[in-house]
């Protein structure tokens, strides 16, 4: 059976129980919880087997986030919701026409003390939303990452400013001669676990530990409060295992290609 939000405290509850210990979950409450289904482009089911439920869809905008077991009506399910974009666990069977990407998810629960003591080389500013420094955020991603600047600023400085404000994302940065040169997000944050991702430096100030210092500071921050951290990583980067992150799992992410 799956069932469409209906604002309950019963559904609610059951969302933060499904969630509560999963990357895939906390990137499901950080929506869940900053827009609360007030809003048309965003929607949320729960799923049940045999009379439990199991599953959690969540769908902002063209993207569908997944969190729990996909039984065959829950693929058939997400079929039906035309998705663009599909982020979930890397044993989900969505048979769909799209481009898959795969990776490792990675976990810290204890940093290594070397890497602490990065933290203080830097001053790293806690981003509140200012659209000045989302723009050199998003520009800074948009060179690290590859892809046009000019397209998507909107969507993301409205999306990541709104979570920001509710306490379900951050973003922290150095700044040099108040120009934002490495930036880190934690992009879903809920109340046993946090992702971090976006961990970017632009390429004249690489080389200088700014980067792990903004994950060192991210990661003490999270754990500090009790919460597991998890990163999605694509290629072999060695430092993550350096810092105490250890492989726990398998992400991949579906994109429309049409």
């Amino acid at each position: 059976m799956i069932k469409i939000n209906d604002e309950s405290r019963e559904f609610k509850s059951t969302v933060l129980e499904l969630c509560e210990n999963s990357p895939f979950g906390s990137r499901i409450y950080s929506y869940f919880t900053a827009y609360d289904n007030k809003y048309p482009f965003i929607d949320s089911w729960l799923c049940s087997e045999d009379g439990r439920y199991t599953c959690v869809v969540c769908r902002y905008y063209n993207t569908v986030m997944i969190c729990g077991e996909v039984t065959f009506e829950i693929a058939a399910f997400i079929a039906a919701l035309a998705p663009g974009e599909i982020i979930c666990d890397g044993a989900s069977d969505i048979p769909l026409d799209m481009i898959w990407t795969k990776g490792e998810i990675m976990r810290c629960v204890k940093l290594n003390d070397k890497y602490c003591k990065n933290i203080d080389k830097f001053a790293i500013a806690d981003i509140k939303g200012s659209i000045n420094d989302l723009k050199q955020i998003y520009n800074l991603m948009a060179d690290g990452f590859e892809f046009d600047p000019r397209a998507g600023f909107d969507d993301f400085a409205v999306d990541i400013s709104h979570r920001i404000r509710h306490g379900t994302a951050n973003i922290y940065a150095v700044r040099l001669q108040d120009k934002i040169v490495s930036s880190l997000t934690v992009s879903a944050n809920s109340p046993n676990c946090a992702v971090i991702s976006g961990i970017v430096t632009s390429p004249g100030s690489r080389c200088h530990g700014m980067g792990s210092a903004l994950i060192a500071f991210a990661v003490n921050k999270l754990l500090s409060q009790g919460k597991n951290v998890y990163l999605q990583r694509e290629k072999k980067i060695d430092i993550y295992e350096k810092m105490g992150f250890t492989v726990c799992g398998i992400w991949k992410e579906g994109r429309c290609s049409r």
